[in-house]
């Protein structure tokens, strides 16, 4: 172990520490964190410097594996190296706290997760902690390293663990590189695979900037090239795509479809963007863009204005809230950040025009009958321009 408390109550972190730098702590008295028995600092020339029992730990949790082990301590010694005072392992209630802080009189729990925990676990431990008044951050792990920009399958777990209230952010521990993590800009095109930025910082980072000011790598080109490719792959699979079984909204959407002696195939290219807060969504983007387009922007005249809330209103009517991932923030919000989102995007295409927040005006409607050469061009020149849109967004 690299943490133990002196017989003050405080907590010493040799993490990389070296022979010369932990000399001074050779006469402390040392306890070990879990069962507060009496702990040996050895400075051998074989093994870096670490604690050790006298005897066996009785309260060690060794059902933790070492990563998450590692991970505790790691978070332990940043927060220590920025002169706060973490307890590990602190019993609040029924439950005990991974680490424990006060960082400007504000009481932090930090959890470390890594194996799977279910929505109702989850939401249980979080709000327990927050009817506590502690605030509650979330660390997953990575033992592989992170590249900036990365596209892969997001779990329960990790859906749960995104921020809603940060911004849409998830915070990760890189136990091999010793680095704190943050992921954000989470986007999707096909449910639970994600596309996200990942911010790395040192441990000589400060908590306080890490929590509540950290400057987040912005989107580059590099990112939108891994969308752009994700997509192109998805829209020409869905091109050719053979329905077996249909949800309630493709059977809406596809009723739409054969009045024109068309299917589901031939979605139009506005109603398959990738947008930030789809995320989330077990619903493919070409499925809830078309029904916004068709049954709601296309049913009204030009001019008409549409209000976020009733376009949400209209889409819920024909999904349910277990087509959105679980997280600590109501499904109903989250169709009305996605719905606001999209409009947004088809504003850039003169399909609609912001009048305030929450409200667009209708200055055209969408061409839905269309043969499929056609909207494989209109699929190049859509993400063409969306690429426009996106670098200006975000510049």
């Amino acid at each position: 172990m690299f943490i133990a408390y002196d017989s003050d109550r405080k907590l010493h972190s040799i993490w990389r520490q070296s022979l010369v730098d932990v000399g001074h702590l050779k006469a402390k008295r040392f306890t070990c964190i879990y069962c507060g028995k009496d702990m040996q600092l050895r400075t051998g020339e074989k093994r870096a410097p670490h604690f050790a029992h006298i005897t066996t730990c009785v309260r060690r949790p060794y059902s933790e594996s070492y990563e998450h082990i590692t991970a505790k301590e790691l978070l332990s010694y940043w927060l220590v190296l920025h002169g706060f005072k973490p307890e590990l392992e602190k019993r609040i209630g029924e439950h005990r706290a991974d680490v424990f802080v006060e960082i400007d009189n504000i009481p932090y729990v930090l959890e470390i997760q890594k194996s799977h925990i279910t929505e109702k676990e989850f939401l249980e431990r979080h709000l327990f902690y927050e009817q506590y008044g502690y605030k509650v951050k979330w660390f997953g792990i990575r033992i592989k390293g992170t590249s900036k920009t990365s596209i892969r399958s997001l779990t329960i777990r990790e859906a749960l663990m995104i921020d809603p209230l940060a911004g849409f952010t998830s915070l990760a521990i890189d136990v091999t590189n010793q680095e704190l993590l943050i992921d954000h800009h989470f986007t999707s095109m096909q449910p639970q695979k994600m596309i996200h930025l990942s911010t790395a910082f040192s441990l000589d980072s400060s908590p306080r900037q890490f929590f509540d000011k950290a400057v987040l790598e912005k989107p580059d080109a590099l990112y939108f090239l891994v969308i752009k490719k994700e997509w192109l792959r998805l829209v020409r699979s869905k091109r050719k795509l053979i329905h077996t079984r249909l949800n309630k909204l493709e059977k809406i959407l596809l009723r739409t479809y054969q009045s024109l002696h068309k299917n589901l195939n031939f979605f139009p290219a506005i109603c398959h963007l990738p947008i930030l807060h789809q995320a989330d969504l077990l619903i493919r983007p070409e499925l809830w863009q078309s029904f916004i387009v068709i049954h709601v922007i296309n049913k009204k005249p030009i001019g008409a204005h549409v209000n976020v809330s009733q376009v949400s209103l209209a889409l819920e009517s024909v999904i349910s809230a277990d087509c959105v991932l679980p997280i600590s923030v109501s499904w109903h919000d989250r169709l009305f950040y996605l719905i606001n989102e999209y409009l947004q995007a088809i504003s850039y295409f003169g399909v609609v025009k912001k009048v305030n927040a929450n409200t667009y005006k209708i200055t055209c409607h969408v061409t839905v009958n269309k043969p499929i050469d056609t909207l494989i061009n209109d699929d190049d020149y859509v993400m063409s321009a969306y690429q426009k849109y996106f670098e200006t967004k975000n510049n």
